[in-house]
């Protein structure tokens, strides 16, 4: 795959880690760095393995893949807006 790829795939896996009905949901912190809420923030139902094996994937072939962690330590109370987890 390109890195491309590799970046469509992995918007596609967050797109779907992060759906949600209710702010309940979302209960998976992903990729923490400074504070819990310095990370991604997925449904606790969803299976993560695919997502950090094609992450890792994509690292190992030199891809600098990003993804939409939060990076505000104060946006920290798990929310449920328009159907996607998300800090606030």
């Amino acid at each position: 795959f390109s890195c491309e790829d590799y970046e469509i795939m992995l918007d596609v896996e967050v797109e779907l880690a992060q759906e949600c009905t209710d702010s309940s949901d979302c209960t998976q912190v992903l990729f923490e760095e400074t504070c819990e809420s310095h990370s991604l923030l997925t449904n606790g139902n969803f299976d993560t393995e695919y997502l950090f094996d094609l992450y890792e994937e994509g690292v190992n072939a030199g891809c600098e893949l990003e993804l939409p962690i939060n990076t505000d330590c104060s946006r920290d109370t798990a929310t449920c807006v328009q159907s996607q987890c998300q800090w606030n």
